[in-house]
C-alpha cells in the first residue's frame, strides 16, 4: 500500500490541546465569580457596580481571548468543536451580567 496525500481527520496527540483548552477555561472564571459574587445593594452602591462592570468586561476579554486558541485548536481538528461550549458559555454568561448591572 501506498501513502496517500490525505490527512488524518484527527492527530493522534490530542494532550496538548486538551490540556490548553482545560488551563484556558480556567480564565474567565475568577472574573465570572466577582461579577455574580458581589451584587450591588442597589443603584446608589456605585462601588459594587464598578467592580461588577469591571470584572464582567475582563471575563468577556477573557472568554474572547481563549475562544482564538480552542477555535484554532478545533480548526485544525485537534480538539472537537464541544471543546468550545466552555468559552461560549463564559462570554454568554459575561455579556449577560454586564448588561444586567448596567
Amino acid at each position: 500500500m501506498e501513502a496517500t496525500d490525505q490527512q488524518p481527520a484527527a492527530p493522534r496527540n490530542t494532550w496538548g490541546g486538551v490540556l490548553t483548552a482545560l488551563i484556558t477555561d480556567l480564565v474567565p472564571v475568577p472574573f465570572l465569580y466577582f461579577a455574580y459574587a458581589l451584587p450591588p445593594d442597589g443603584p446608589w452602591d456605585r462601588q459594587a457596580i464598578y467592580v461588577d462592570q469591571m470584572s464582567s468586561w475582563f471575563a468577556i476579554w477573557a472568554s474572547v481571548v481563549i475562544l482564538v486558541p480552542q477555535g484554532l485548536l478545533a480548526w485544525l481538528r485537534i480538539l472537537r468543536l464541544p471543546w468550545l461550549v466552555v468559552p461560549i458559555a463564559c462570554l454568554l454568561l459575561a455579556i449577560g451580567r454586564y448588561l444586567s448591572v448596567r
